[in-house]
């Protein structure tokens, strides 16, 4: 009975490492030239999930850039650009429009980079995941 109680904390641990995250760290000016770059990404919204650029032209706030959103039953993406973004609480938010906005950490570690937040349009909330395109 011990070897299998052992064995399934062994498994349970094992799955656990396997799984884990990068923990999320607050944005910081230093992390600018980081975010620099494209990013891609999903939106999911229902198990619904749409692709979704980012593209952040400058390392010095106020971030500048634009998003482009795909649509499941639309042909042509649609793009919007910003000039506002920044950080406030550690976390990076992006508002192109009256209602439309972007509220993202940062996940950084393994050298890899990912941005996950929530993106809000027209008023409906949808989970947003970004990674950096690496060139």
């Amino acid at each position: 009975m011990k070897r299998v109680f052992f064995l399934a904390m062994m498994i349970v641990i094992v799955v656990s490492l396997a799984t884990a995250k990068t923990p999320a760290k607050p944005i910081t000016q230093d992390d600018l030239k980081d975010l620099k770059g494209e990013w891609t990404g999903e939106r999911e919204r229902v198990g619904i999930f749409n692709r979704t650029d980012l593209k952040i032209y400058n390392d010095s706030l106020p971030l500048r850039g634009e998003v482009t959103l795909h649509f499941e039953q639309r042909a042509a993406p649609k793009t919007w650009f910003f000039k506002n973004g920044r950080i406030e609480n550690g976390r990076l938010i992006v508002v192109w429009s009256k209602d439309r906005s972007m509220d993202l950490r940062l996940r950084k570690g393994d050298g890899k980079m990912k941005l996950e937040g929530d993106i809000t349009t027209m008023g409906l909330r949808c989970l947003v995941f970004f990674k950096k395109v690496q060139k």
